[in-house]
């Protein structure tokens, strides 16, 4: 059986950008968030010269190359003397509903809902890619760096940097940690480095009887961070490797930096699969056993922060979402191997609630053949949406698809959105068809494809977010 020791095994990374951290404290409020007092110096950003990047347009209405501009890495917007509107969540720094994983891939995280300013933020995906806000119904540009994986804490906003492919960035790395202070416009490195070279613990893996050698280091191929009351759960992922003509091996390494110790510490662990999903002072991770290609994930355990208690669920998920004391996943039954492919003729599908307290799961069926490993889901409002737009109804007990104002309507079947997120009162959604972020609004539609019986209940459309 494969173990996993949450922080009690953490080793110090002694990086030179930790002990500049050390000798720029960072001030702890009451509630444990950092309050950043150090300001990034002025930085530019620089576009990459690249023939496919979109055209803007200027202020006298003529077009010009994206990458024409060099930007300033200055403070950002100053919203001055901000009132506290709202009350923090006790654990999460963005909402619940926003931080399911998509399948084999992190989200990119782009909407995130500041609950004590009443402040909206978002990464203007597909336009500029750096960070706006909504407030009062008034939508303005607040950071001029383009970035991911948005959490807001004690009034202030943490961000992932990346460049997207599109943007040179000078004194900046993808993959480095920032904050941003909307009552001075201050933006404040917190970590850094960590985006370049990855060290490999592993020296082989064995994957069906073959044996691969690991270099020492590799090149970090992604990052991801997810953001709590107590700190920043960070992720450094490597490319994949081969393994024989069947089987790979991507290795990642797990940190977690203390707002209240302002040191990183490296999560050991053996395990390839760690979550960084949380229920109140519970991390989830996939407890992987003896594994092999045949078993697949041995089930889920739960691992308390600051015990290290484990607790066994016995069951297994790998794309899910955890709201309130319930996780959500899908189930798909019925797929048959034909020795060529899988055969999803007679495949049917459920949607599973697992109560986490009292360890009750409830199942609905929906009328759709689900691969739980390449469809995304998401939960807003008691209506589970679908990347296919096929949408569930917990409440009401049923389903159907809808169409988009960006698809031609005998599309269906087809993943349209990537990532739906929510501000709480509204359902965003980042479009495959173009590969924008928008605003989505739900209008009773129903529509019969003339010769078919697809049918749409209803119909979503895009709108840009902030109008």
């Amino acid at each position: 059986m494969i173990t996993l020791l949450f922080l009690a095994g953490c080793q110090k990374q002694n990086s030179e950008n930790i002990e500049a951290e050390k000798e720029n404290p960072v001030d702890i409020t009451e509630q444990g968030t950092p309050t950043p007092e150090e300001k990034v110096p002025e930085k530019e950003v620089s576009e990459k010269k690249d023939p496919e990047t979109s055209k803007k347009i200027t202020e006298d209405g003529t077009l010009k190359e994206a990458w024409d501009e060099v930007v300033t890495l200055e403070k950002g917007k100053v919203f001055g003397e901000l009132m506290e509107i709202g009350v923090e969540d006790a654990v999460y720094c963005n909402l619940p509903e926003n931080l399911n994983d998509v399948p084999d891939a992190e989200k990119l995280l782009l909407v995130c809902p500041d609950p004590l300013y009443g402040i909206n933020y978002y990464v203007d995906y597909g336009g500029d890619y750096f960070i706006h806000a909504v407030k009062e119904g008034k939508e303005e540009l607040v950071i001029k760096i383009p970035a991911k994986r948005l959490f807001c804490r004690g009034g202030k906003l943490y961000f992932m940097v990346e460049n997207y492919d599109k943007y040179t960035l000078e004194g900046l790395e993808n993959g480095d940690v920032l904050t941003y202070n909307p009552n001075n416009g201050e933006v404040t490195v917190i970590l850094s480095g960590l985006g370049g070279e990855m060290s490999v613990p592993e020296k082989t893996v064995t994957r069906g009887g073959i044996t691969v050698e690991i270099p020492e280091k590799m090149a970090v191929d992604n990052t991801y961070m997810t953001v709590y009351q107590d700190g920043i759960y960070y992720k450094q992922k490597s490319g994949e490797i081969l393994i024989g003509d069947q089987y790979f091996y991507q290795p990642e390494n797990n940190y977690y930096y203390s707002f209240e110790t302002r040191e990183l510490e490296q999560i050991d662990s053996e395990m390839q699969f760690f979550t960084f999903a949380r229920w109140g002072k519970y991390l989830v991770a996939w407890d992987m056993g003896n594994w092999n290609v045949e078993a697949k994930l041995a089930g889920n355990k739960l691992f308390h922060t600051e015990t290290g208690e484990e607790k066994s669920l016995g069951i297994s998920w790998s794309v899910f979402e955890i709201v309130a004391d319930h996780v959500y996943t899908t189930i798909t039954s019925g797929v048959e191997w034909t020795g060529e492919g899988y055969s999803y003729k007679n495949a049917y599908s459920e949607i599973a609630v697992y109560n986490l307290k009292t360890e009750e799961e409830k199942r609905y069926r929906i009328d759709k053949a689900e691969d739980k490993y390449t469809s995304g889901f998401f939960l807003f409002n008691n209506m589970m949406y679908f990347s296919d737009l096929y949408y569930y109804s917990l409440s009401e007990e049923k389903g159907g698809y809808a169409y988009s104002s960006l698809q031609d309507k005998n599309d269906i079947g087809f993943p349209i959105v990537s990532e739906f997120y929510t501000d709480g009162e509204q359902l965003y959604g980042l479009s495959l068809l173009d590969g924008k972020l928008y605003r989505i609004d739900e209008q009773e539609d129903s529509y019969t494809v003339p010769g078919t019986d697809h049918t749409y209940s209803r119909r979503y459309d895009f709108l840009p977010i902030g109008k």
